[in-house]
């Protein structure tokens, strides 16, 4: 029987998808066998690259299960170089993935590392270059409309001149007639200032969403912000486990309102108990407690937030939800500042910040890992669960506790 094109690629496409389902059931000859039958029908030339990098990736995930690191490798560096010729920014990441895990599992750390990191400053380029470029359009709204204001107003002022230069022979009829155009003037004035004012607070508010209150008070002041210490803050890090492949369930549609629905109550939880937001990235949630004003509870209060949020995401997982949450804590001090002159960012930085990762990369599904630090200053107040020293990733060995709750007096 001979196909026509649009069946062969539907074919091609049909036989690669159940190539990256047997991938998943970690079954690798069943996978190779799949791409193979798939290579045997034509593809549109315009997809050829897309497609070469999507097999070269199951190639790669099938050595790595056949404990094959050295073909994998270089299956994974064909992925990487199809997806950098042609490939869509998710092939990409995909791509950076791989190529991760392939030189882990032959104990290349050097270059595993710089994938990894490339992986990490890809997502954020693409979560920070969307987050900039709503608020320029924002930005470039609130402009037209003032610009359409200003031109209403001007108009309305040469058309009263004219009105007041026919009252003079118009008399009293036109006397009256001026005073209720008069009278309208002010009244669309008053609504234009109105609607000024509110376009005014709402480019305010949203200042507010990005940054702290304070800052963003220095930042119209005088222009800039600057860096400051913090000798004692906590730091949480949230992160959604089996996010990759929830997402692959999911329409694009769906997946975005399910994060938006959990972050929205994430945010409402921060600020309630006095928490500041630093940043979403992806998947990944962090915020901070103790800065920019001080708190000496700042412990306390980032295990209760922590301790909530869970209590949310086991809720909606009842209701039906799709995601499990880990937590990491820790506690000290650090840097923050704003990023970037026009498109900038509110952001913190030191070791603090970095081991807090590493207490949630150390985490398990559905609980909060917190760090010796943070559990000196929280132990009077919860029942924490000591894991030992724990290998961090750059850090040694590290003391871990898991929160199991507050302490009933």
């Amino acid at each position: 029987i001979k196909l026509k094109p649009n069946d062969q690629n539907w074919l091609k496409h049909s036989y690669t998808e159940m190539a990256k389902m047997f991938i998943k059931q970690n079954q690798p000859d069943s996978a190779l066998a799949m791409l193979n039958k798939s290579s045997a029908f034509s593809l549109d030339v315009n997809d050829e690259v897309g497609y070469q990098s999507i097999k070269n990736n199951i190639e790669a995930q099938s050595f790595l299960q056949k404990q094959k690191p050295e073909l994998a490798i270089q299956s994974a560096s064909e992925c990487l170089k199809c997806a950098k010729l042609g490939g869509t920014p998710a092939l990409l990441l995909d791509a950076y993935i791989i190529s991760y895990k392939a030189n882990a599992a032959m104990g290349n750390y050097k270059d595993a590392y710089s994938f990894q990191t490339q992986y990490l400053k890809m997502k954020d380029s693409l979560f920070s270059s969307e987050s900039a470029d709503m608020l320029t359009r924002v930005e470039s709204d609130f402009n037209r409309e003032k610009e359409q204001l200003e031109i209403k107003a001007l108009k309305e002022k040469e058309k009263l001149r004219t009105i007041l230069i026919y009252s003079f022979i118009l008399s009293t009829l036109l006397f009256i007639l001026v005073s209720l155009l008069f009278y309208n003037r002010i009244k669309t004035k008053q609504k234009t200032n109105n609607i000024i004012s509110k376009e005014k607070e709402r480019s305010e508010n949203l200042l507010l969403n990005m940054l702290p209150a304070e800052v963003a008070e220095e930042l119209k002041e005088t222009g800039s912000a600057k860096a400051k210490s913090f000798e004692n803050v906590s730091v949480i890090f949230t992160d959604f486990v089996g996010f990759t492949l929830i997402s692959e369930k999911l329409t694009p549609q769906q997946l975005v309102q399910e994060i938006h629905y959990c972050f929205t109550a994430f945010d409402e939880i921060i600020e309630r108990n006095g928490l500041e937001k630093i940043k979403t990235i992806g998947d990944a949630y962090l915020a901070v407690c103790g800065m920019p004003i001080e708190n000496k509870d700042h412990a306390i209060k980032t295990v209760q937030v922590a301790i909530e949020i869970m209590e949310f995401i086991n809720k909606r997982e009842v209701e039906g939800g799709q995601f499990k949450l880990r937590i990491g804590i820790n506690s000290g001090p650090v840097v923050a500042g704003i990023v970037g002159v026009k498109k900038f960012a509110y952001d913190i930085w030191g070791d603090t910040v970095n081991t807090a990762a590493r207490m949630e990369q150390q985490s398990k599904n559905g609980k909060i890992n917190i760090s010796g630090s943070t559990y000196q200053l929280v132990k009077d107040k919860f029942n924490c669960v000591y894991r030992g020293k724990i290998e961090a990733k750059n850090k040694g060995e590290v003391d871990m506790y898991f929160v199991e709750g507050k302490i009933v007096n």
